[in-house]
């Protein structure tokens, strides 16, 4: 049994789908693929058996499928789903790494399994207006590049995550160094995505900027980014 609101995001998604109400697994499926790790860590197993890649599939298709559909108010709770079973498998991938004793380090956060599926965490969630979950989110990111630092693949997952923070808070750099950095360019559509994976960051991140200048708008103010500005130099 789901709490209320994911009960209502649930029922939101079926509706889109056009599918019959409790019909969707998505929820079961990346909650399995958790336990079913954490099963194992202790010796146990679950039946029936997970599965990561089914799930993993499950999760994009999604997320493809939503980037088809208008801006609207009730995709929210569905960025929530997207985002949490992207957070839930992102985790179950760094616990699979930590009890293989793989911790190698990718040359690009976009190799990276664990990093890639938090980032679209984070996006989904802010995309979907869930800044508190969204946050959480960010944590984990900060932490898994204050970890690899030292690596040299460091500086490229500094950087990408300094634009994520910048997506984050609303913070727009406008310096001619920012603004030649390809992560910057990816977040802000200064260029083309070179890939599928993405593809997926720059429209998440085109969403979020659509979703927060709607929102100062509606408040009144003309020069969106100008106020949002100001507001975080207080």
């Amino acid at each position: 049994m789901y709490s209320a609101y994911l009960q209502e995001y649930l029922e939101d998604l079926t509706h889109i789908a056009g599918i019959e109400p409790g019909t969707v697994t998505l929820l079961d499926e990346t909650l399995a693929c958790f336990l079913g790790i954490f099963s194992r860590s202790l010796g146990a197993d679950i039946h029936p058996a997970e599965d990561l890649l089914k799930a993993s599939i499950r999760l994009l298709l999604l997320d493809e499928g939503i980037s088809r559909l208008p801006q609207e108010e009730q995709l929210n709770g569905i960025h929530y789903l997207i985002g949490m079973g992207f957070e839930q498998t992102g985790e179950l991938l760094a616990r699979i790494k930590s009890s293989n004793g793989n911790q190698v380090v990718q040359d690009t956060p976009l190799d990276d399994d664990h990093w890639y599926r938090m980032t679209l965490a984070l996006l989904h969630y802010l995309a979907g207006g869930h800044r508190v979950q969204a946050l959480a989110v960010m944590r984990r990111i900060e932490s898994i590049t204050a970890s690899i630092i030292n690596d040299p693949s460091g500086d490229e997952y500094q950087r990408s995550l300094e634009i994520l923070q910048r997506i984050y808070s609303g913070d727009l750099p406008d310096s001619v160094e920012s603004e030649e950095d390809p992560w910057y360019q990816l977040a802000f559509q200064s260029r083309e995505p070179s890939n599928i994976q993405e593809r997926r960051i720059q429209r998440l991140a085109t969403k979020i900027q659509v979703r927060r200048n709607v929102v100062l708008e509606s408040l009144g103010q003309e020069d969106s980014p100008a106020w949002l500005s100001q507001r975080l130099d207080v």
